[in-house]
C-alpha cells in the first residue's frame, strides 16, 4: 500500500461546503470522489458534502459565518473543526496532495494541471462571478459592465 493510500486510510473525515455555482462547478471531481469512486473501504466517504444555498442566503447564517467568517464558498474542515481552508485552489491542491490522487508525479504534466486550475480561479471564476453578478443581481442594468464580464467569461471558455 503506498504512502498515500495508508494516510488517506487513517485521514480525518472531511466536510465541503459549497453551492452549485460557476464559481465552485470546477470542483465537481470532489463529488465522485465522496460518492465512492474509489470503491475502497477505507477511503469511501472520507469527504462530506454540505450543500449551502447562496441563492437564500446561507452562506451568512451564524452557523456558516462561524466557518468562514467572510460568508464565502467553498469551504473545507475536518469533521472536528481542527483544520479549515476557504479558497478553491487551495482545498483541491490539499486534497490532491492528501490523497495522492489527481495530480501527476511528472512534472510537466503537473505544471498544466496547476495552469489550468489558476486559469479557473484567476480568470473564469471571477469573469463568470462578475457577469452573473450583473445580468442578475445588479440594482439598475449597466450595459459595459454586462459586456466586459460576460465577454471575458466566454473568452476564457
Amino acid at each position: 500500500m503506498s504512502n498515500a493510500a495508508q494516510s488517506s486510510s487513517h485521514a480525518k473525515p472531511v466536510s465541503l461546503f459549497q453551492d452549485h455555482t460557476p464559481c465552485t462547478a470546477f470542483m465537481h471531481p470532489l463529488r465522485q470522489f465522496s460518492q465512492g469512486a474509489d470503491r475502497t473501504r477505507r477511503t469511501r466517504n472520507r469527504l462530506q458534502l454540505h450543500a449551502v444555498n447562496v441563492r437564500k442566503g446561507e452562506q451568512k447564517s451564524d452557523a456558516f459565518l462561524a466557518l468562514n467568517a467572510n460568508g464565502k464558498l467553498p469551504v473545507l474542515t475536518t469533521d472536528e473543526r481542527d483544520f479549515t481552508l476557504t479558497e478553491s485552489a487551495a482545498i483541491l491542491v490539499y486534497l490532491a496532495k492528501k490523497h495522492g490522487k489527481l495530480l501527476s508525479q511528472d512534472p510537466v504534466r503537473r505544471a498544466r494541471t496547476f495552469e489550468q486550475l489558476f486559469v479557473h480561479v484567476s480568470g473564469l471564476s471571477p469573469a463568470f462571478g462578475q457577469a452573473g453578478y450583473f445580468l442578475k443581481f445588479a440594482p439598475e442594468v449597466m450595459p459595459h459592465a454586462i459586456e466586459r464580464f460576460s465577454g471575458e467569461a466566454n473568452r476564457e471558455l
